[in-house]
């Protein structure tokens, strides 16, 4: 559900990006969130002013025992690297923090088992090809603090390939 009201949410502000963003990216990939397990991920980053790149991803799954939600942002500083086969190849750091929501839903279990969340900030990494009106890239936050030591929860990585608005 949650990712249906992202998508709604993203088509009724996605008018009024191109008087912020030079670039608008929407992607699909891989994400890491889940521990390690690979999950779908929505991407949707931002080119900004001054070299600025500001990345978003969420992710999230469930079953009949428990729910996964995962939701990431971060500002890089981007620079352009060069050309490459595909288009051009940018890259850069910046910081990026992530939220991580875990939650049972066998209502038999005990209370304090029912929902585990974990905040994580640290460095953010991405590195990208674009075409002009379809991207790749790779995106990985490493998570510190709380999150670094419960199992690297607050690690988020993602591989996207999405297109150029």
């Amino acid at each position: 559900m949650r990712f249906f009201v992202t998508i709604i949410l993203l088509f009724i502000f996605l008018p009024l990006l191109p008087a912020v963003a030079s670039n608008v990216y929407l992607g699909l990939g891989s994400s890491t969130a889940f521990s390690g397990r690979s999950g779908m991920a929505l991407d949707f980053s931002l080119d900004l002013p001054e070299e600025f790149f500001l990345s978003s991803m969420t992710v999230g799954g469930a079953n009949p025992a428990y729910y996964y939600s995962v939701y990431n942002l971060a500002l890089i500083r981007f620079h352009k690297w060069g050309k490459g086969w595909f288009g051009a190849v940018r890259g850069g750091a910046g910081l990026g923090v992530s939220y991580t929501e875990k939650g049972l839903l066998n209502p038999d279990a005990q209370s304090d088992d029912l929902l585990n969340t974990t905040f994580g900030i640290g460095p953010a990494f991405r590195v990208g090809v674009d075409t002009g009106s379809v991207f790749m890239s790779v995106s990985y936050t490493m998570g510190l603090g709380k999150s670094a030591f419960a199992g690297g929860f607050g690690d988020v990585g993602l591989t996207a390939v999405g297109v150029m608005l």
